[in-house]
């Protein structure tokens, strides 16, 4: 009989043994840094979804807001001038000021619907939190329903020149003496101008508190939500109606 020396096992089996191995030492690892990575505020998750978030979200989050506020701001405090360039012609500064202020609008819903809202990176929200969102949109929606104003078409058709004719006057001159005009999608003056609630000293409701009351209800309500949703982004947009009391 032939002597046959004993075989060697091939070296393929036992790197597949050590790689088995380290996969199984890898998925105990993470099990034991599971817990600490929960107690410092992010897990596994969302520390995945914070390293996948799209740059367009915070920049959706802040620019609307820059450029609503900066064109209230430019335009508010620089009326005179404005209205000298266009050649002392106030309905073209309320124009202007009516169209910005309804693109900036827009761009405001467009990037929290479309873009902010639930966007990550997400973060960990206490119920203390939530207590204190409570308490400040409760705040907040109180002043709303004293100084929420009234909508209003952006384009309408009003006497021209700005003039308010009798209706007799009006129904005489016609279609001729009127023209369409751009105008605010809010009209903040409502129920001020009625002289049955407003008092003798001229002020109405919260304006006796404050000169910009909804401005204020505004950012109790943005400050109250920017606490309590897990969206980073999304609480930096909640963050804008404070911005614009505190700048506009």
């Amino acid at each position: 009989a032939v002597f046959a020396p004993p075989t060697r096992p091939k070296r393929s089996i036992s790197l597949e043994r050590l790689f088995a191995r380290l996969a199984e030492m890898t998925l105990l690892g993470r099990r034991l840094l599971h817990p600490l990575r929960r107690s410092a505020g992010m897990s596994s998750s969302s520390a995945l979804a914070a390293e996948a978030a799209p740059p367009s979200a915070l920049r959706w989050a802040v620019l609307p807001w820059s450029f609503f506020i900066g064109e209230n701001v430019l335009l508010s405090h620089n009326r005179a001038s404005i209205i000298a360039l266009c050649g002392g012609d106030e309905q073209s500064y309320h124009a202007l000021y009516n169209a910005l202020s309804t693109a900036a609008c827009a761009s405001l819903g467009f990037g929290y619907f479309f873009r902010v809202a639930g966007a990550p990176p997400l973060r960990h929200v206490s119920v203390a939190a939530v207590g204190g969102s409570f308490v400040l949109q409760a705040v907040g929606l109180a002043g709303l329903f004293q100084a929420l104003p009234r909508a209003q078409l952006p384009l309408a058709s009003e006497p021209a020149h700005g003039e308010r004719a009798e209706p007799a006057a009006a129904s005489e001159a016609g279609a001729a003496a009127r023209q369409w005009v751009i105008r605010c999608p809010m009209d903040f003056k409502g129920e001020s101008a009625s002289p049955a609630v407003t008092s003798p000293d001229g002020l109405h409701g919260l304006h006796r508190v404050s000169r910009h009351p909804m401005l204020w209800s505004l950012a109790a309500v943005g400050l109250g939500g920017a606490l309590a949703v897990p969206s980073a982004p999304q609480a930096v947009w909640l963050l804008g109606p404070a911005a614009m009391a505190l700048l506009g």
